[in-house]
C-alpha cells in the first residue's frame, strides 16, 4: 500500500525505535535494506536516475540520433516533478504517522 512508504521522517522514527529496542544487528539490517532499496530506485526508468539515462541512451540506439536538448529538458523536469511528488507525499504520509499516529 502507499500508505507503507517511508521516506525521511520515517526513515528517521523506525530507526529511532529499532535502537531503543533492539540489538544493534537489526540496526545494520535496516541500513543494509535501505541500501538495497536505494540501489534499485536508482536504476528506475527516470530521467534523473540512472535507468532514466540508460533508457534515453537506448532511445538514443533506436531512433540513430539523439534526442533534441528540448525534448530532453522536458522529460528531465518531467522525472523531477514525479521525484518531488512522490517525495511531498510520502513527507507527508511520515508526519501523519509519526506525530498524530494515523
Amino acid at each position: 500500500s502507499p500508505k507503507q512508504l517511508m521516506g525521511p521522517v520515517g526513515i528517521l522514527t523506525f530507526s529511532y525505535r529499532i535502537v531503543a529496542v533492539r540489538p544493534l544487528i537489526y540496526y545494520a539490517y535496516f541500513l543494509s535494506l535501505i541500501s538495497a532499496s536505494i540501489a534499485v530506485l536508482n536504476f528506475l526508468p527516470l530521467p534523473p536516475f540512472d535507468g532514466g539515462l540508460t533508457l534515453l541512451l537506448l532511445v538514443e540506439k533506436i531512433k540513430g540520433s539523439a534526442l533534441s536538448t528540448r525534448t530532453q529538458e522536458i522529460i528531465a523536469y518531467a522525472g523531477w516533478a514525479m521525484i518531488g511528488a512522490l517525495l511531498l507525499y510520502v513527507t507527508f504520509n511520515d508526519i501523519i504517522r509519526s506525530f498524530f499516529g494515523g
